[in-house]
């Protein structure tokens, strides 16, 4: 009797229906695949390497930085920058691959908290979401179309993405292009702790039938954060696996 009672079980949960899927939120999707570049392309080109330059708000300073980045999707990423504070040159290097991550600040390696190293590992994160692609695997994340808002004036729609170990994040299209103009979600500032992210991509270029982002600005609880440029922006199928070692 328990044997039957067992294998009706399973049988219930084979025949259960699945989750709802949200087809406005798909769509939505699928447009903004289609503006940056279409599928095949996305799928293939999933690293990439880019020079920046900008300002970042530290201790109610604004000092000037430049660096490179590169990314590997999924679970890849690294970002080199130099930070100018008052003519003290502060190099910075940030790595995460998988679940491992670094930091180092001017050569010496920095003890990261577990707070530090939660949103290092979901800046890897975002970078897949950016990719838009994975986004369509149901299995990982889950998708809500929810009410249209405005970004500079313009339409856009929203669509709020959940999924096992990623932050909440709500991802902006414009209405018009389909591209992704603004994600907003909870992160962790080394000054303020949790805080409202908010980035904006503010111009994009294109890189082997690819759109990227070319400048971005992001606040934290609505104050100025970070503005960058991004220039000489190369894409690729695979990175040497030496640029994510974490600790090097």
């Amino acid at each position: 009797m328990a044997r039957w009672a067992i294998g009706l079980t399973a049988l219930a949960v084979l025949v259960a229906p699945a989750a709802a899927r949200d087809k406005a939120a798909e769509d939505v999707i699928n447009k903004a695949i289609e503006a940056h570049g279409g599928k095949a392309a996305l799928t293939k080109l999933v690293a990439g390497t880019y020079q920046m330059k900008g300002k970042i708000s530290i201790g109610g300073q604004e000092l000037p930085f430049t660096g490179t980045g590169s990314y590997q999707v999924p679970g890849k990423l690294r970002q080199d920058i130099t930070i100018d504070a008052m003519g003290q040159k502060i190099p910075i290097v940030v790595v995460a691959n998988g679940d491992k991550v670094s930091q180092t600040a001017m050569g010496q390696a920095a003890p990261l908290p577990d707070e530090a190293k939660q949103e290092i590992l979901q800046g890897a994160r975002d970078q897949e979401m950016t990719q838009l692609v994975p986004l369509l695997d149901a299995a990982r994340f889950t998708l809500k179309a929810e009410k249209d808002a405005e970004v500079d004036g313009k339409p856009a729609a929203v669509v709020l993405v959940t999924g096992k170990g990623v932050v909440d994040t709500r991802m902006y299209f414009d209405k018009g292009t389909g591209m992704v103009v603004r994600t907003v979600r909870k992160a962790r500032s080394p000054e303020a702790g949790e805080v409202s992210e908010e980035t904006t991509v503010t111009g994009y270029m294109k890189v082997d039938g690819v759109s990227v982002p070319k400048s971005i600005s992001v606040t934290h609880d609505g104050k100025p954060f970070l503005k960058a440029d991004m220039t000489d922006f190369k894409l690729s199928e695979k990175l040497d696996d030496k640029l994510f070692r974490a600790g090097d």
